[in-house]
């Protein structure tokens, strides 16, 4: 833990250095998204939290045509770089700074987007690096194989469990939808949902992939002794499935871990007891409660009365 208050102490040095003199950039998210956490998890460890204009968007708004025009694949989290500021633009600026994302980027002249979860958080950590490359705490690896590795899991993470490919309505969701996608019919409102055998075979998966995760994480971390964007990235994927596996799948409080020691202790001690990752924790099992309170999960719960397909795991 003394490695790990060395690591805040170096990253709060930092503080400021993103936004001097360079562009302002504003995070879209939303809080019940564990794509939109893994960034949310770098900015509360840098202490960089306060350089971001960050700006929370509803399901509505990320399929707009005011979202797409920042980011085609209709997914959080986004990013908007104002690569000179914000200038003379009062109108633009004004905007940006009333958190209206739609019209300022609209009328930038000077204004680009960023998507992609993993593409967010390398372009902020290169960024923090440029301005400090002296820096000992780097959450890329230097050595090329351990950056490899790094991109390794992500990508699994990524490809396998935790986004959609594809942005047509309906049918097309990730690996992890399984856990909280309506069937379809459920709910009216629902622009995508999991049909009963699918949803059976993303939660096969998903402990395909769990698997996969404890062979990838080298320990105590996923690259050796130092975090990295790989533990940003999986860190809220585990939540998501410490919260909704039991609830919705029955699944007992040590199945999450089962056979999977370095996982159990890579999440259970040297991850969560981290206060950035803590707040992150506490913010989505937060918005998970919200959706449970809604009765959104009961129309999945009933599709696993269906003893055709196997629900619980191990």
């Amino acid at each position: 833990m003394e490695s790990m208050r060395n690591v805040v102490i170096q990253v709060a040095a930092t503080v400021g250095a993103i936004a001097a003199g360079r562009s302002l950039l504003q995070l879209l998210f939303r809080k019940s998204s564990n794509n939109s956490a893994r960034i949310r998890l770098w900015m509360y460890i840098t202490g960089l939290e306060k350089e971001l204009r960050c700006q929370s968007v509803s399901h509505d708004q990320q399929h707009s045509d005011a979202f797409r025009s920042i980011n085609p694949f209709e997914k959080v989290p986004a990013m908007i770089i104002f690569e000179q500021g914000l200038g003379a633009d009062s109108h633009v600026a004004a905007s940006f700074k009333a958190g209206d994302w739609d019209t300022s980027c609209a009328n930038a002249t000077n204004a680009r987007w960023l998507a992609e979860a993993a593409v967010i958080a390398e372009y902020l950590e290169d960024l923090r690096l440029l301005q400090n490359p002296a820096l000992d705490c780097k959450f890329i690896p230097s050595p090329p194989e351990l950056r490899a590795h790094m991109n390794l899991v992500i990508r699994c993470h990524d490809l396998y469990l935790a986004s959609p490919n594809c942005t047509q309505p309906g049918p097309f969701t990730h690996t992890q939808a399984c856990m909280y996608v309506p069937p379809p019919g459920a709910c009216a409102s629902a622009s995508r949902w999991v049909e009963r055998s699918v949803r059976a075979a993303k939660l096969a998966e998903c402990w395909k992939q769990l698997d996969n995760l404890e062979n990838l994480l080298l320990g105590p971390f996923f690259c050796g002794a130092m975090m990295s964007l790989a533990d940003f990235a999986v860190f809220p994927t585990i939540v998501f499935m410490e919260f909704y596996m039991p609830r919705v799948f029955a699944w007992s409080e040590s199945a999450l871990f089962h056979d999977r020691p370095r996982l159990c202790a890579w999440y259970t001690v040297h991850m969560s007891s981290l206060p950035a990752a803590s707040r992150v924790r506490d913010e989505l099992v937060d918005s998970m409660l919200a959706k449970e309170a809604t009765g959104l999960l009961k129309a999945i719960i009933a599709e696993t009365k269906d003893e055709t397909y196997k629900w619980k795991y191990p």
